[in-house]
């Protein structure tokens, strides 16, 4: 946990398309751990935008003695239908290779799943709003894809915009 990181860095490329990547650790005792980057590209025209790319990394969980790896990709769209009002779709494939029968890596919300879904922002005001979707994910114990509802809140302040 001490040298737990998540470092950013985003390289514009011209006005309308940016190279990002992010690096992250995170511990869990007693749970595992997880170290990933991943590089995306970032392409946005007026309201949409188009963001896709891929991850890499390595994770521990109790049923592993030695790091298992994870590789993807993933891409997303977001389009601003007006000043108060966005619609998101987003996808995601996730590899783990001979341990995708490991509980603890299948069960853990923090690591990289297989799953796809959307969902509607609406804005309040200028600093407030609220999202609500669905994401649908693969559950490897159960071997069906499961719903997940989601309902976020949307915060900016200033020049960063905040979504959980």
């Amino acid at each position: 946990m001490a040298f737990d990181f998540r470092e950013t860095s985003v390289v514009p490329l011209n006005q309308n398309l940016a190279f990002m990547i992010v690096g992250e650790q995170a511990t869990w005792p007693g749970l595992g751990g997880l170290t990933t980057i991943s590089p995306n590209m970032v392409w946005q025209n007026g309201k949409l935008m188009v963001m896709g790319g891929g991850f890499a990394g390595r994770f521990a969980t109790p049923f592993n003695h030695s790091p298992g790896y994870v590789g993807g990709v993933n891409a997303m769209v977001r389009y601003d239908a007006n000043d108060w009002l966005a619609f998101k779709a987003w996808g995601q494939y996730a590899y783990y290779g001979d341990d995708k029968d490991n509980p603890h890596m299948m069960l853990n919300p923090f690591l990289n799943h297989t799953g796809v879904g959307g969902a509607v922002e609406v804005k309040f005001n200028e600093n407030f709003g609220v999202g609500m979707g669905v994401n649908y994910e693969y559950n490897h114990l159960r071997r069906k894809i499961e719903p997940q509802y989601l309902f976020y809140p949307v915060i900016k302040t200033k020049n960063v915009q905040f979504r959980v």
